[in-house]
């Protein structure tokens, strides 16, 4: 009995006597000396010694309780650090703790630290990896670190302190981070790897924006939004891949993304924004799913587009959305669209042929403007109004039905349209508006509704094969030059 209370009491002191890593600080130098340390800036906690270990090959500063704070410039101008560790039960790293350590090549802060003072690591202009866990972080903490290379992040709000770092290439996010801030890592141009966690809801505006060597990206179903301009400008991104729990890709979010090629966008998005995807040169193929209802303004300009599937839950096209697609060449318009904003085909000069479907109510001005190649078009009998040069300059266009629900002809609607051989304008119309068939050379047989009452100057001009022309009794004005230049012209008859 007596020999086992020995063995228990030696086996006590044993374990008082080791040291508990909360109580250990570890680094190393470039010069093999040890620093100069200001007793009074680690809390309560108190030194008891500070020496090099020939164990641990590093030198230790032992305390004689658990720390907790490391104080404001604790370890500032310390210039030859190059390795530190910080212990466990660290909760507060101070103001310009480790500013200017100018050698400090890595730092892994321990979960527990809650709080990183301002400036904490400013100008560690050698520090090459940075782990973070839960911290609040001060104003400017890793200003002017520019040689961090890698990053792991498991807070759930870390700010924009890594924008602009030159050198920065390898980015985890945890799944404890919620958000990633405005300009989070904007200006990082050597980033190539991004890993998201799961627990990410929100991706900020300009989050990414300039990251000019990011290649792919791929977004996890807890995202809801993509911010305005996040990946703007990432000239090296081929695919983007966005989780079905994306609602949102806002404004300009992927534009000027020269060499964007693939795109799946998830099932959960209902909004697709203004130039969203505008200037990605390279861009063929996209699938826009039926939970998308609106398409934003020149969301898809200047993009490569071959075919387009437009979803059945969207309503809106809106304008330039599809302009200056000079490779599509075949379009399928949802039923559930309403709106074909102004421009929204223009200049898509490889199109050849489109259906508009009885659901949409307006076309807008110039909407398939200089399509030089579109051959045909049928309007749907939703359709209220053509709008002024909606189909203008489409050089090849021969055949097009008019839906019986079209009461306005804009201007120039169909101006230029030079292979349109003939027209069958329906009852329901009321006005064909200026220039509304001005030069289509081959125009020879027009029909013209019951129901047109007004038909605008020039609306007829320069239809050289035009040879005869019925007016319904209901027109009531024809203003001036409405058949001006019609060469072939020998018949118009007016009916009563």
């Amino acid at each position: 009995m007596k020999k086992t209370l020995f063995l228990l009491l030696i086996t006590a002191l044993i374990t008082s006597c080791s040291t508990s890593p909360n109580r250990v600080i570890k680094y190393m130098t470039n010069d093999g000396c040890g620093i100069s340390v200001d007793i009074n800036k680690f809390g309560d906690a108190k030194i008891v010694s500070h020496k090099y270990s020939e164990k641990e090959q590093c030198f230790v500063i032992k305390f004689n309780k658990d720390l907790k704070t490391i104080g404001n410039t604790a370890f500032y101008r310390c210039y030859s650090i190059v390795d530190f560790v910080i212990p466990p039960s660290v909760t507060n790293i101070g103001v310009g703790a480790f500013a200017q350590c100018v050698n400090l090549y890595s730092i892994e802060i321990p979960e527990n630290v809650t709080t990183i003072g301002e400036k904490a690591f400013a100008d560690c202009k050698s520090l090459s990896f940075v782990k973070l866990d839960k911290a609040y972080i001060g104003n400017n903490a890793f200003a002017n670190c520019n040689a961090i290379e890698a990053i792991e992040i498991n807070c759930a709000k870390f700010g924009n302190h890594f924008q602009k770092k030159p050198n920065l290439r390898f980015v985890t996010l945890g799944d404890n981070v919620t958000s990633i801030d405005y300009a989070a890592f904007m200006g990082c141009v050597s980033l190539t790897e991004v890993a998201i966690g799961n627990g990410v809801e929100y991706i900020g505006d300009c989050a990414f924006q300039y990251c000019e060597s990011l290649e792919s990206i791929s977004i996890p179903d807890n995202v809801t939004s993509i911010g305005k301009e996040a990946f703007s400008g990432c000239k090296s991104l081929e695919s983007v891949a966005t989780g079905n729990g994306v609602q949102t890709i806002s404004n300009e979010a992927f534009s000027y993304c020269e060499s964007l090629k693939h795109v799946i966008i998830g099932n959960g998005v209902q909004t697709i924004g203004d130039e969203a995807f505008s200037s990605c040169y390279l861009l063929e193929s996209v699938n826009i799913p039926d939970n998308v209802t609106s398409i934003g303004k020149k969301a898809f300009d200047m993009c490569s587009l071959k075919n387009i599937t437009i979803g059945n839950g969207v309503q809106t096209i809106g304008a330039g959305a599809f302009s200056w697609c000079k490779s599509l060449k075949n379009v399928t318009i949802g039923n559930g669209v309403q709106t074909i904003g102004d421009e929204a085909f223009s200049w898509c000069d490889s199109l050849e042929n489109v259906n508009i479907p009885d659901n949409v109510t307006s076309i807008g001005k110039k909407a398939f403007y200089g399509c030089s190649l579109l051959a045909s078009t049928a309007i749907g009998n939703g359709v209220q109004t053509i709008g002024a040069g909606a189909f203008s300059g489409c050089e090849s266009l021969k055949s097009v039905t008019i839906g019986n629900g079209v009461q306005t002809i804009g201007s120039k609607a169909f101006c230029l349209c030079t292979a349109l051989e003939s027209i069958n304008i329906p009852d329901n119309v009321t006005s064909i508006g200026f220039e509304a068939f001005s030069s289509c050379t081959s125009l020879a047989n027009v029909t013209i509704g019951n129901g047109v009452q007004t038909i605008e100057g020039w609306a007829f001009s320069g239809c050289k094969s035009l040879e005869g022309i019925d007016i319904p009794k209901n027109v009531t004005s024809i203003s001036g030059d409405a058949f001006r230049d019609c060469k072939s012209l020998k018949r118009i008859n007016y009916c009563k």
